[in-house]
């Protein structure tokens, strides 16, 4: 226990003395991450691997290697909490953020794609998008266009009515983004849309409302004219 702070050394003592009583591994041969001790008693974090060999008359000797995996940890440490970062972007921006892999499975599926949906992403993780979000009569076409057609020829600005969990149609402009792998071939398409639902419907109103006005002055127009 002495390249270990207390209480790591003691459980580490404490291992190797319950193989030599009963011969059951709790340590060896397997590798774990440990906290180790410098000589100054600063710790730091590092893998140990350790293997067990015999001297003449039976005598144990072990032998530990320890590898110092502080860079390691502080990388995966930063992956972490850029991802976190990356997640609460995503979670907050009122777009539509979607990201499918090759297959057309769902590898991410942001806040507002729940909000819109009623889906939430644990419901959808892993899976293809269309067996959700798309109707009987869009299924079959959007299945062989994303499957077959050339992700690099991908349509990236369209609109497209999605499915709700409770049946409701919303229509959705999407703009795409292909992601290509170190061989650069297509391995993500990521899919940012804005819900337009309530905006085309409102152009709709206010063209039936055009549509209406001009009828009813053409009609007072003809009237006055035909009253002279």
């Amino acid at each position: 226990g002495l390249l270990m702070p207390d209480p790591h050394g003691q459980k580490h003592d404490g291992y190797i003395h319950h193989y030599l009583r009963t011969g059951q591994v709790k340590v060896l041969g397997t590798g774990r991450e440990v906290i180790a001790k410098r000589k100054d008693g600063t710790t730091f974090p590092a893998y140990l691997g350790v293997s067990e060999g015999r001297k003449e008359a039976g005598r144990h000797f072990f032998t530990g290697v320890i590898r110092d995996i502080s860079e390691t940890k502080r990388y995966q440490e930063y992956l972490k909490k850029e991802g976190e970062f990356t997640a609460a972007v995503l979670n907050t921006v009122r777009s539509l953020v979607l990201v499918l892999d090759q297959r057309g499975c769902i590898v991410n599926f942001n806040r507002a794609c729940e909000d819109t949906t009623g889906y939430s992403f644990e419901e959808v993780r892993g899976k293809p998008f269309w067996d959700f979000f798309l109707t009987a009569e869009d299924r079959e076409p959007v299945i062989k266009n994303f499957l077959k057609a050339d992700p690099k020829r991908l349509v990236n600005n369209f609109e497209f009515e999605w499915l709700t969990k409770k049946g409701e149609k919303r229509l959705i402009a999407w703009s795409n983004l292909l992601i290509l792998d170190k061989d650069n071939s297509p391995e993500y398409v990521i899919g940012t849309g804005i819900d337009i639902t309530e905006r085309r419907r409102l152009e709709h109103l206010v063209l039936e409302i055009t549509k209406k006005e001009r009828r009813r002055l053409g009609q007072e127009l003809h009237y006055v004219i035909s009253k002279h």
